[in-house]
């Protein structure tokens, strides 16, 4: 239990470090747009680039990476429409539903890079980044769909897939999939400078996540937002536990494979519920509070399932 502990902990020491940074005066609040903004448009399309283009894929097992991410994340979208009737019933309304949907579908790359990358090296950031290659483009598509299908005023739909296909990270995933594809070998000083992008964003993502925390709504949850954390952090890495023993991964493949599964959800999602009629301040409350859950649920996921591996 101390070994995983100790192994996430930093990362959640430098998401503290960025709610006390945020709440420090000498930045000012107009800073933190920007940072974000540079997370999202350098930082992170750096990592993900560097991750593809320079991972040995022949050490692990792709096709069942991929089959596995599909089962396990796509599980979560089905339960999720599937209890729209009920919490029709109980009064919720479409723009609570929808960001219940994209808090429970969603997931924080940069954090499970992070986590993953701290316990095993390249080969954490590669096996996360096969994960990504599968689920970024499903997960948005399905996201906006619901936006749209339960949003009763109109929204131009092509605008939305739009941003889609001109999203840096996707772009970049895209790229690295292309140089992969075709054997094509980086620059020797080009790869060292990304390289030196892909290490910085790590950490700069992870200050990110700290500063966006709200403690107020960390501090007062309500029904919808504790349902949405556990959904995502209990739910679906039980899921992941059982779809990886399905196809045989090893420990280290497992334990990979359920710290992506057991992150919390993306901060872009706070956009989409702004822009497209879902509710944004319960989105914001949601992910804040998975933020926070998420230092103890993960150790808590990890440590079971080491404990079901050695019984099964």
């Amino acid at each position: 239990m101390l070994i995983i502990f100790e192994s996430i902990l930093p990362v959640f020491l430098i998401v503290a470090f960025g709610v006390a940074l945020r709440n420090w005066r000498v930045i000012s609040a107009e800073f933190w747009p920007h940072f974000n903004n540079f997370g999202f448009y350098v930082l992170f399309p750096g990592l993900i680039f560097h991750s593809i283009v320079t991972a040995d894929f022949t050490t692990l097992p792709v096709g069942k990476i991929m089959f596995a991410s599909v089962l396990a994340f796509g599980s979560i979208p089905i339960l999720i429409l599937l209890l729209w009737p009920y919490f029709k019933k109980n009064n919720v309304s479409k723009p609570q539903f929808t960001s219940i949907f994209q808090t429970t579908t969603r997931w924080h790359g940069f954090m499970a890079l992070a986590i993953a990358e701290k316990m095993f090296g390249n080969e954490g950031l590669t096996f996360v980044a096969v994960i990504m290659l599968v689920i970024i483009l499903p997960i948005n598509f399905i996201n906006v769909a619901v936006m749209v299908a339960f949003d009763d005023t109109k929204h131009s739909v092509a605008s939305f897939i739009k941003k889609m296909f001109t999203n840096p990270i996707i772009v970049a995933a895209l790229l690295a999939i292309i140089f992969q594809a075709l054997g094509i070998k980086l620059y020797g000083p080009i790869e060292q400078s990304i390289d030196f992008i892909a290490r910085a964003s790590l950490g700069m993502g992870l200050l990110m996540i700290g500063a966006g925390l709200s403690i107020y709504m960390i501090t007062h949850p309500n029904l919808i937002t504790i349902f949405a954390v556990c959904v995502k952090l209990l739910v679906l890495p039980t899921i992941a536990f059982f779809v990886g023993m399905y196809f045989e991964f090893t420990l280290t493949e497992l334990t990979l494979f359920t710290i992506a599964c057991s992150v919390p959800t993306a901060n872009n999602g706070y956009v989409l519920a702004q822009k497209m009629g879902g509710d944004a301040p319960l989105y914001a409350s949601i992910a804040s509070l998975q933020v926070v859950a998420s230092f103890f649920t993960i150790p808590l996921v990890l440590l079971t399932l080491e404990k079901l591996y050695t019984s099964f």
